[in-house]
């Protein structure tokens, strides 16, 4: 529990990772090397607080390692999500609330409910039936993953947002496609979210 409520985003070189995540990648890599010998190839894997510690330790451990992530949580910085996509595959279930658990995503959905109610009001002020600002601006509160709408998650980006890191697989209704770390953001939360998180038996279907 401790590793999942030190959140605040930790600083090592040239990326910024999730503190608890990160402290507990250390022990893990520090405990391995010493069963193993240099250059080993190893392969990590977890899923929610597990895939996230996984994807940290790949870079902790070297190019040496690999990992496959389930359901994974935003914890590390962009730069890191796009550096790694070789080495670390992140599968997300449509609808799993975790990965959307950061700053970054609900300062997007702030911003979205901001701009809704700004259209609204001027909605009401200019009376338009059609074409107003409220009309446009109310797909901007749809929970799909749309590219259009990819500028608006990089205006929120700040330099320790986090984000889910790798190459990052969405599995929809049995189908997979890649999305970017950006367009993870764009999701909404709602409750049946909560259920989809534990839905590894669907990922696994998707992935054969």
């Amino acid at each position: 529990m401790k590793t999942n409520l030190d959140f605040y985003p930790i600083d090592d070189k040239d990326f910024y990772f999730h503190s608890g995540f990160y402290n507990q990648a250390q022990n893990l890599v520090a405990h391995l090397k010493s069963y193993i010998g240099p250059n080993q190839n190893v392969v990590f894997t977890g899923h929610s607080m597990g895939a996230a510690v996984s994807s940290i330790c790949t870079y902790l451990y070297g190019n040496n390692s690999r990992a496959f992530c389930f359901s994974t949580p935003a914890c590390c910085s962009s730069n890191f999500s796009v550096k790694y996509q070789n080495q670390i595959t992140s599968v997300i279930n449509d609808g799993d609330l975790i990965p959307l658990l950061s700053t970054h995503a609900l300062t997007v959905m702030l911003n979205r409910v901001q701009l809704l109610k700004a259209a609204r009001n001027a909605n009401e002020v200019q009376l338009e039936p059609k074409g107003s600002k409220l009309e446009e601006s109310l797909p901007l509160l749809g929970r799909d993953i749309n590219p259009s709408s990819k500028n608006l998650s990089i205006m929120q980006a700040e330099k320790n947002s986090l984000f889910v890191p790798g190459k990052i697989l969405f599995v929809e209704k049995g189908q997979i496609r890649e999305v970017n770390y950006h367009e993870i953001g764009e999701l909404q939360a709602n409750i049946v979210m909560g259920i989809q998180h534990f839905a590894e038996n669907e990922m696994l279907d998707a992935l054969k």
